[in-house]
């Protein structure tokens, strides 16, 4: 028998960027924190209905609440993984697991149940292969219901009483399924250059704001951030002569679910930013650059980063690097 875990909803892998394909979050939180140019084209897809799941909320008039469970092709598949090394993965780590499934939550409506009651109502789309998956594997099909029941919560912050749900068997889904709208990664046509990842500020001294607080200050702060410059794959080596810079995480807001990290990075030997080289992936960022000293640092992020937002910004005053990282949280 399997049980149940709080697993961490984890949406994003590195096959979204192959695909060109990134889910998109309405949150308008995140625009009004890093304003941003106008970004890739997106489109409507319209999932298929799968499996509808009902329970109820964890509150005193235990309203019903719907998930319909739905799959598209146009949402990439997770990481191949059979039954039992997701099992290992699941009991491994407690509460989270790191096996990634991307996937997409529209946003909550009401309908009607037979009774004529309003009932909450949420669409949750994956990828049309992966649902294969869970609808011939019972330990597929707890893990992703698990996934989802948690991201629905963390993204509507509401609680539902998830040991306790039925799986209908006569419907696929409640009500008609609006469409999601997904953001497809824009080509550029032209051979100009991109424009740069680091704006470099003229006068702007460095000053800690209300919104950047470290994460020491949180009641429940970030998971550890693991450094490394040895992981293959991604960024170079360190050079004989490199210096690690001085630098700290916030997260922002300071208590509460993290909306996004800003990494704080003293350069004092840097004169321009052109000097500075900055690569932002998923789960890392990595900083080097500099003339008499060659600064080199490499941090490996507690949550999954969403590139296509991110902002960095040089002060040539104060030496401060920063970069603004909006994290993942039920896309």
């Amino acid at each position: 028998m399997v049980s149940r875990k709080n697993t961490a909803l984890l949406d994003v892998d590195p096959t979204i960027m192959e695909n060109n394909l990134l889910i998109t979050d309405s949150n308008a939180e995140l625009d009004s924190l890093f304003p941003k140019d106008p970004g890739p084209q997106s489109k409507i897809v319209h999932p298929i209905p799968g499996l509808c799941i009902k329970l109820r909320r964890s509150t005193e008039d235990h309203g019903k609440v719907f998930i319909n469970l739905c799959h598209t092709k146009d949402i990439p598949a997770p990481e191949e993984i059979s039954e039992r090394r997701l099992m290992e993965m699941w009991n491994a780590n407690g509460e989270t697991c790191d096996y990634r499934v991307p996937l997409s939550i529209g946003e909550g409506r009401q309908e009607p149940d037979k009774s004529g009651q309003p009932s909450d109502v949420y669409d949750v789309a994956i990828n049309t292969d992966f649902f294969g998956k869970v609808e011939s594997s019972n330990i597929f099909r707890m893990f992703i219901i698990d996934v989802i029941m948690q991201g629905i919560e963390d993204k509507f912050h509401i609680e539902m009483e998830k040991d306790d749900y039925v799986i209908m068997k006569n419907r696929k889904a409640m009500g008609s399924i609006p469409g999601h709208r997904v953001r497809v990664k824009e080509r550029r046509e032209d051979s100009s250059p991109a424009a740069p990842l680091i704006q470099e500020l003229g006068t702007t001294r460095f000053a800690e704001t209300s919104a950047t607080k470290p994460a020491a200050a949180a009641k429940s702060p970030a998971k550890p951030v693991a450094e490394s410059a040895t992981k293959p794959g991604s960024a170079p080596a360190p050079p004989s002569d490199a210096v690690k810079p001085e630098f700290r995480l916030l997260r922002v807001p300071a208590q509460g679910p993290a909306r996004s990290f800003v990494m704080q990075c003293h350069l004092p030997s840097v004169m321009s930013v052109k000097e500075v080289n900055l690569d932002v992936g998923e789960d890392r960022v990595s900083i080097s650059g500099g003339r008499s000293s060659k600064y080199f640092l490499d941090v490996f992020m507690p949550d999954t980063i969403i590139q296509n937002f991110t902002t960095a910004k040089f002060d040539s005053m104060s030496k401060i690097l920063t970069v603004n990282m909006p994290i993942s949280r039920g896309i």
